[in-house]
């Protein structure tokens, strides 16, 4: 009877148990201290059960019982391990959201750092301060995100010039404080306006690829954003000194923040000093400076206001690529052709002079509990220049110019000449570089008054007319930013998000003289205009309105025009959050104009140069979305796609600005479409990602401007219709093997190709031949690899993190399949004319150059100490130990094209080539208070 009693009562019971409510629990993870979502968090339920956090922060349990749980927080090594209790019921709909989770960083308690103490120095390359090139290490460095993926590409990859799948960095939006950080006339982010201020850019959020962002409808290769609000700043006071052999040598900062104050006030303020007599190459030298302050004011509950200015004043002398032949001259993969001695000091022809500071000013508004306004307005101006030597009726001075070589002299048939030559540059350094002393010689005896009497004709000047002399290219900058972004969770399963942008850039292009080597003055004219129209006064000036006028170190002279570009923004985005997909949809929509403004009237085109161009209008869409499925709290597959176009930016719209304001013909928008699919693994003791993804740009437009040796005068070359894929695959793994060692994989296969023909026109500088030089040429591009990045990368990297709060990082990676730039003069019919398509000479001719795949191994460590309440930091880096100095990361074909040689293997006119830097090192002291 007993039995039956039991029996009875588990029968009861069981329809209960069965039918008891389990729920799908959600919350997300931010960091106590920057208010940031925290990535690779263990999450586990009390009844073993685990998710991982993802890049928002955010972690799912599904079918978990109703009742009390208890959930834990593991966040790695680098925050404090927390249990949280709660009561687990149905909110509505078969959910509960924990909501927000804050963990305390580590280091506030036990002094040990996480990865972003230690930031590696930034080394800038030979082009990084400069607009025209693109600087991938610094965004790199300061995108990094949490990702496997993104961390490896970001530091391990960087330096060997890699592009997340292979964009240039017009592909991802950036962002400060709200602001677009991308300029309009390239769309490349300005990031030298950063240099130094590590401090104060960590906190930052980046997304690759695709990914719904709530800040922007961003590029095809993603977003990055960067929060330097006072109030996010961690409360300390840090002093770092670090020493590197690499662009500088010595680093000094200084950052105060106080955090959020009772009072309602915040303040941050950081300084930098980067200094170098002499970088990794000889003859150049690094004198850079950097500020920041940012201030927080809470207004009530509901309302921060922020003021935020920053800018990097740097001074650097530059080095340059140089050829094969003359690497080998100087036994010196690294020799540098821009410097050379004055009376007994290296002094660099190439100074690169930057400073942009930004103003900010910031509104955030909480509007409800799950809706916020944010509306940002910026001021950026100040000066981008480099100087260079610029020469009128005297020899090319530059050490490296093929005429200076034996294998010109070969070339011509002199081999005695060639062989006096070869030994001079290979056994004298001064022949090697810059001869200083020869240019203030020949200006100290110019003729040029006396050869050219009619230029100075009623006007009163005395000494000597500069046939040698140091100009300053000046690209001066003026922008405005207003941006507004708005947010609302308007449901537990839709969030709305959109924002409205409007920003103006005006970029004053011109020249001044910068030093004029012991002579008195110059005569503005033009010289290319003087040698080919001797009889025609009016085409040899540089500006009608102001004929020959005498100009002395710090006029203008040569060109002067503005380019000015406006850009109207708007895009909105709705994000479903569901049981088991996450799906998400957003269109954008954008207005640009631009136009040049002639401040010159030049002899050669009179009615083209001088005054207002008519403005240029493109309105353009786009429109993205995804889906997400999670297969439980630690597998996920994602697919996203894009379709958009793109307005032409206006560096690329005129075909010669310096000297007229004519168009590029058919100049149309480009347009941009692809997708990618992928799985992210995120277990306690694994992460991992893979995903393939496939991009198409179609009708992109090109031009560069070179020295046509046929026409013997400078001109352009403008390619349109230029289609090129980017697709491949990305792989990437961290898994714990014991609790202070990881081993982590990662492998970047790319395949970016020009998957079209492009159609080539000449155009000269001189006024009879101003429609084209030639006719339309076929350039043939299809199939040639995208030049000036590795296409397929790989790293093995051991990660160690004992206890004691040190640990140590070796990295082994390989890169390969770097291509070189390609001439298209060199793809062109008149370049392969009488050849046969199959013959050793065509191929010798159109064949584009591939370097060496290459291996490198990196080493990274460091050791916190903690005193009191004061903590330091110490740590190490050295980049390709093995001193690998014949990696060559980049470089092109020259433009000039031997029509005599033809083929590449005689031609005098040889590539350049660019090096990684062999072994190089940096340490960094820092103490935090």
């Amino acid at each position: 009877m007993q039995l039956k009693r039991t029996l009875f009562t588990l029968l009861a019971l069981l329809p209960a148990w069965l039918l008891q409510a389990q729920v799908e629990v959600r919350g997300t993870v931010f960091d106590s201290e920057t208010d940031l979502p925290i990535a690779a968090v263990v999450v586990t339920l009390d009844d073993g059960t685990t998710a991982v956090s993802d890049e928002k922060g955010t972690f799912t349990f599904f079918e978990v019982p109703e009742g009390s749980h208890d959930f834990t927080f593991r966040g790695k090594e680098d925050y404090i391990e927390q249990t949280l209790s709660t009561t687990v019921k149905d909110q509505g709909e078969g959910v509960y959201e924990i909501g927000k989770v804050q963990l305390v960083p580590t280091q506030r308690e036990e002094g040990i750092t996480n990865k972003e103490d230690f930031i590696p120095t930034i080394t800038l390359s030979d082009g990084d301060l400069e607009q025209e090139t693109d600087n991938q290490n610094i965004s790199g460095v300061l995108a990094a995100s949490r990702d496997v993926f993104v961390s490896a590409a970001a530091f391990t990859f960087g330096p060997a010039r890699f592009r997340i799948r292979g964009y240039d960095s017009e592909n991802t939006a950036v962002y400060i404080n709200g602001v677009p950080f991308n300029e309009l006339e390239n769309g490349r982010a300005f990031w030298s306006a950063l240099g130094g201020l590590n401090d104060v850019t960590r906190n930052r959020n980046a997304e690759i690829g695709l990914s719904p962002l709530s800040y922007a409808f961003g590029g095809v290769g993603g977003g990055s954003s960067i929060d330097t609000r006072a109030s996010s700043q961690r409360e300390q006071t840090r002093v770092t000194m670090s020493a590197t052999n690499r662009g500088y040598r010595w680093r000094t900062m200084l950052t105060h923040s106080t955090g959020m104050m009772d009072n309602g006030w915040a303040f941050s303020f950081s300084g930098s000093r980067r200094w170098a007599q002499e970088g990794y190459e000889e003859g150049s030298f690094y004198d850079a400076y950097a500020y920041f302050m940012a201030i927080d004011k809470k207004l009530g509950d509901n309302h921060l206001l922020n003021l935020t200015t920053f800018g990097a004043p740097t001074q650097r002398g530059r080095a340059g690529a140089s050829t094969p032949e003359m690497y080998d001259l100087a036994d010196n993969n690294y020799y540098n052709p821009f410097w050379g001695y004055q009376n007994g000091e290296k002094r660099n022809s190439r100074i690169s002079r930057v400073h942009q500071p930004v103003i900010m000013l910031r509104h955030d508004w909480q509007l409800s509990e799950d809706a916020t306004l944010t509306t940002t307005a910026s001021y950026q101006f100040g000066r981008i220049g480099g100087t260079a030597l610029n020469w009128f009726e005297a020899p090319d001075p530059r050490p490296d110019y093929y005429r200076n070589l034996p294998s010109y002299f070969e070339s011509i048939g002199q081999p005695e000449a060639a062989a006096i030559v070869e030994a001079d540059l290979r056994n004298n350094e001064s022949s090697r570089q810059i001869n200083w002393d020869q240019f203030y010689e020949v200006n100290r005896t110019s003729q040029l008054a006396d050869k050219y009497p009619q230029f100075l004709e009623g006007q009163e000047v005395e000494g000597r007319w500069a046939q040698y002399m140091v100009e300053d290219r000046r690209y001066d900058s003026e922008e405005f930013n207003f941006y507004t972004n708005y947010n609302h969770i308007i449901s537990d399963i839709f969030t709305l998000s959109g924002g409205l942008t409007y920003q103006t850039q005006t970029i004053d292009n011109f020249k001044v003289v910068d030093d004029l080597l012991g002579a008195d003055y110059f005569v503005d004219i033009d010289a290319f205009a003087v040698r080919d129209f001797p009889d025609n006064p009016e085409v040899q000036q540089s500006d009608l309105n102001n004929p020959n006028r005498i100009v002395r170190e710090g006029d203008r002279f040569g060109w002067s025009y503005d380019i000015d570009v406006r850009r109207a923004d708007g895009w909105l985005q709705g994000q479903f959050t569901l049981p088991r997909f996450d799906i998400f949809a957003a269109v954008n929509g954008s207005q640009t104009t631009f136009w040049r403004t002639g401040k010159y009237r030049t002899g050669r085109f009179p009615d083209q140069s001088f005054g207002e161009s008519e403005k240029q209008n493109f309105t353009n869409f786009g429109v993205k979305g995804g889906i997400t499925y999670k297969i439980d709290g630690r597998n996920y597959l994602f697919a996203n796609g894009t379709h958009m176009t793109r307005a032409p930016f206006a560096r690329n719209a005129y075909v010669s600005p310096r000297t007229r304001d004519q168009l590029v013909p058919g100049l149309e928008s480009e347009t941009i479409y692809g997708g990618e699919i992928g799985y992210l693994l995120r277990s306690p003791n694994v992460q991992g990602r893979a995903s393939l993804y496939y991009t198409q740009f179609d009708n992109r437009t090109e031009i560069i401007r070179f020295y046509n040796d046929l026409q013997r005068a400078f001109g352009s070359l403008v390619m349109t219709g230029q289609d090129q894929l980017h697709q491949g695959a990305e792989l990437a793994i961290e898994a714990k093997v014991t609790p202070s060692l990881s081993i982590r994989g990662v492998a970047a296969l790319g395949d970016y190709v020009f998957n079209s023909n492009a159609q080539g026109e000449l155009y000269g500088d001189d006024q009879e031949t101003f429609d084209q030089v030639n006719s339309e040429f076929e350039v043939f591009q299809k199939g040639l690899k995208v030049p000036g990045r590795p296409q397929n990368a790989y790293t093995l990297g051991l990660n160690l993190r004992p206890k004691g709060f040190w640990f140590a990082y070796l990295n082994f990676n390989y890169f390969d399949n770097v291509f070189i730039d390609f001439s298209p003069i060199n793809r062109s019919p008149e370049a392969v004319i009488g050849l046969e398509p199959s013959s050793l000479e065509y191929d010798q001719i159109v064949a584009q150059r591939q370097t060496d795949g290459q291996f490198t191994v990196d080493f990274f460590g460091g050791k916190s100490f903690k005193f009191g309440s004061t903590f330091l930091y110490i740590n190490a880096g050295v980049n390709n130990i093995l001193n690998n100095t014949d990696f060559i990361t980049g470089g092109f074909d020259q433009l000039r094209f031997d029509f005599d040689a033809r083929t590449g293997a005689d031609s005098v006119f040889q590539p350049r080539y660019y090096y990684l830097y062999g072994r190089n090192f940096f340490v960094n002291v820092s103490l935090r208070l």
